[in-house]
């Protein structure tokens, strides 16, 4: 007998201005989720919001992947000049999977341009241009091959970040031009980059796996145990949250295979901004790091190259 394998929501890339119209995913995340013992469903742009309820309740985790722009007037601004590949269709797929996702309390873990979608859903907002607001020397969008560290990375101690990722401070590929600015409710950082651009955020609740990374994990894995640790501990998290029933062989008259079915639903879990806050976890060595107003660094970051 064998345990269901946890089903993990993929968001999808959809092509901006090209005919035909298709949705897409690096394959590079499909390959993450699965050696972490997932298995990836993919969440095209396309889907209905009759389908992706459908199909979103059967989902044992969400992972949101990079891409292009969120379009910015979902925060109040204004286009920015290096706007690129905005696409309403996905974002509003990706933001209602999200909510989904929050409601029913199965684990998220959110990928550059995902965790920009995780703060802008919970009010937040966004650098549009990182090169020009708030302006800085460090390449965030590397030329070096996408499977190379170009930047290390500064972690809260004490953070579910950080206790994920086994360390608080790595070595991280940057493919981004959009950053985080004001968090959204219930947020906290908790990574930074060295000219202390936020490169982690989580929900500030110690029962809830809700992670987000800037850089790109999923690129990493083949030589970053850090990599792996966060696509084992969202499939991990999405098992323990939404746990299968074990199946076992086809009866002899069967001549399809039945999809597993839930032996209890999962708990709803209603989002709110005071499900967060009193009670979470502190870290007496990192003073200041539960600011949500801000973005910015608590501490000042020391470059060890």
């Amino acid at each position: 007998m064998s345990r269901g394998l946890p089903l993990i929501g993929v968001s999808t890339s959809i092509t901006v201005g090209a005919h035909p119209e298709r949705a897409y995913v690096n394959s590079a995340y499909l390959h993450a989720v699965q050696q972490a013992g997932g298995v990836p469903v993919p969440l095209p742009p396309q889907l209905s919001a009759a389908s992706l309820r459908q199909l979103g309740a059967e989902l044992d985790g969400l992972l949101l992947t990079g891409g292009g722009d969120m379009d910015p007037g979902l925060f109040g601004q204004a286009p920015h000049p290096t706007l690129y590949d905005v696409a309403p269709a996905r974002d509003t797929l990706e933001t209602s999977a999200l909510h989904l996702a929050l409601g029913r309390g199965v684990p998220v873990l959110a990928v550059c341009r995902g965790v920009q979608v995780l703060n802008v859903a919970l009010g937040g907002t966004l650098y549009q241009d990182v090169a020009t607001e708030p302006g800085t020397q460090l390449l965030h969008s590397q030329k070096e091959p996408r499977d190379q560290p170009t930047h290390k990375v500064k972690v809260t101690p004490g953070s579910r970040l950080a206790e994920t990722l086994g360390t608080d401070e790595l070595e991280v590929n940057s493919m981004h031009h959009q950053a985080i600015h004001r968090l959204g409710r219930g947020l906290i950082a908790v990574a930074w980059a060295p000219d202390q651009l936020v490169e982690g955020a989580e929900i500030d609740d110690p029962a809830r796996f809700v992670l987000g990374v800037q850089w790109h994990p999923e690129e990493l894995v083949g030589h970053s145990e850090p990599a792996r640790r966060l696509f084992s501990a969202l499939v991990a998290a999405a098992r323990k949250s939404c746990p299968r029933p074990e199946t076992g062989p086809l009866p002899p008259a069967a001549t399809s295979l039945p999809g597993p079915r839930r032996s209890t639903p999962c708990s709803p879990f209603c989002w709110s901004a005071s499900s967060t806050g009193a009670g979470a976890r502190r870290s007496p060595t990192w003073k200041g790091r539960r600011n949500r107003s801000s973005a910015s660094s608590p501490a000042r970051w020391t470059s060890t190259t």
